[in-house]
């Protein structure tokens, strides 16, 4: 049986994986005292990225970014105790953050995930590919990407 995916059904059911990761964070979390919850930094908060911070928002959002003003003062709003940025490297350079979520758009996205990756040891990512050649370029290299154990347990749990 030698069944081949298109690329809609290939981004279909990549999605839908991840949405069903995203989902399941908020359901373990809510059972976690407030210190055991983890401090989350957002790259994007409009859009799909906006659906993507209501799935984390029972954690502690440390960090919001996003290059529209706009979207970023609609997010504060809501999250008025975390700290904002225009450029992801600032929101990077913060060092209380345990997981980042990237929502950015597709042309975006690989450099952002990438950046993530190095400075976090959880990052949820809502594009979990990028094609050979994409904007991505030499960014993702094996060897700038570390290979570093998910922690088993949240901090401050057993």
């Amino acid at each position: 049986m030698n069944r081949r995916f298109n690329r809609r059904q290939f981004i279909t059911r990549s999605a839908a994986a991840t949405g069903a990761f995203l989902v399941a964070i908020p359901a373990r979390s809510q059972k976690l005292s407030p210190s055991a919850r983890l401090n989350i930094g957002m790259i994007g908060v409009a859009n799909r990225a906006g659906d993507d911070l209501k799935e984390v928002s029972s954690e502690n959002i440390v960090a919001l970014c996003d290059i529209d003003d706009r979207y970023l003062d609609a997010a504060k709003q809501k999250y008025p105790r975390a700290k904002t940025y225009n450029d992801f490297r600032r929101l990077l350079d913060q060092g209380d953050i345990d997981a980042i979520v990237v929502g950015t758009p597709d042309h975006t996205h690989a450099v952002a995930a990438v950046a993530a990756l190095t400075v976090a040891a959880v990052a949820a990512l809502s594009l979990i590919a990028a094609a050979a050649g994409s904007a991505a370029g030499p960014t993702v290299a094996p060897s700038s990407v570390p290979l570093a154990p998910v922690p088993a347990a949240r901090p401050g749990t057993p």
